[in-house]
């Protein structure tokens, strides 16, 4: 709600969306002692999500006239379980410098292609709502969630953590320094020789790897979704090189499915590309639209319908790159 105000307010000639260069933000857990930086596991996939949820905000007001630059992680801590014991112990941050801030963030500044392919098979990566700009007014003193969740491509985490510009620790306890135990630079704890020592490794000869071009990490899903929009394409299984149609002859499962190439408007689908990157798809010559259906597994969870009967939901899609080629 900030930056819809933003967008609006201009003050002596002074407009706010002209003065707003970067998204700043605080992360803190209380589950650091056990925290990984895999696929499988919730905690990381949360993170992700957060930066994504980030990340989505800036693309979407830089889309309305913004110049958002980039993210600034400016707090990032550590406190014991169930939030009520003070902040953590030092083995606890360590290991969440070590999983979030060096494997994860500093290792994909670096190009590493490992955590680029644990991203992008780390599952759902999703935001929560609402949307400032979806109906709900600005409420005083209500900050908050409304279990609106969307899913987003694992892409976005990976260009929120391309666009961080500074990832702070931050010494929760009063009057106290979690990075020093003396006055000066001999005096680091080992959380703080931990915290610097990452932090030089985005230092290569002098060259600060941050501003390099990314051509290591790959493209990304937000660089697809600007090359296929509005445009029809057909959607062909790597393996088996079976087509995915929708005939004229029936609806929502019934003439449906995939077969051996052969071409025609049933397998011939239209891209059309959201706010949020992702993409609605209909057939160009048969005018069904793909969709998932919740609450339905297998063959019945899957097909094409009338555009104006399908869900919001059901018929959008994210996709994300694999490697090799070839998109999921």
């Amino acid at each position: 709600h900030f930056l819809k105000a933003c967008e609006t307010t201009e003050v002596d000639g002074a407009r706010c969306k002209d003065l707003f260069t970067y998204i700043a933000f605080h992360r803190y857990r209380d589950d650091c002692a056990d925290y990984r930086a895999v696929p499988s596991s919730d905690k990381w996939r949360s993170d992700l999500s957060y930066l994504a949820g980030w990340y989505r905000l800036m693309v979407k007001y830089n889309s309305r006239g913004f110049d958002i630059r980039g993210l600034v992680f400016d707090e990032v801590g550590c406190f014991e379980p169930n939030w009520n014991s003070g902040f953590a112990a030092q083995t606890h941050q360590l290991m969440y410098l070590d999983q979030l801030y060096k494997k994860t963030i500093v290792a994909l500044r670096r190009g590493e292609q490992q955590v680029l392919q644990n991203i992008r098979s780390a599952g759902r990566i999703y935001h929560a709502g609402p949307d400032a700009h979806e109906g709900q007014d600005y409420e005083r003193f209500v900050c908050g969630t409304n279990g609106n969740i969307k899913y987003l491509s694992q892409d976005y985490a990976v260009a929120a953590i391309r666009s961080l510009a500074s990832v702070a620790w931050f010494s929760i306890a009063p009057q106290k320094n979690h990075l020093w135990i003396g006055r000066n630079e001999d005096s680091l704890s080992d959380l703080g020789k931990a915290y610097f020592d990452t932090c030089k490794l985005l230092y290569d000869a002098g060259a600060p790897i941050a501003d390099a071009p990314w051509e290591n990490s790959g493209p990304t899903i937000l660089d697809a979704a600007a090359e296929f929009d509005g445009r029809n394409v057909r959607i062909i299984n790597a393996k088996t090189g079976r087509e995915l149609y929708a005939g004229s002859r029936g609806s929502w499962e019934s003439d449906f499915g995939v077969r051996e190439p052969q071409g025609g408007g049933d397998s011939q689908w239209r891209m059309t590309r959201r706010e949020d990157n992702s993409f609605e798809i209909e057939t160009v010559g048969t005018n069904r639209k793909l969709y998932a259906a919740g609450g339905n597994q297998g063959a019945r969870a899957v097909g094409a319908g009338n555009p104006a009967e399908i869900g919001d939901w059901d018929g959008v899609w994210m996709l994300s790159i694999q490697d090799g080629g070839g998109f999921k």
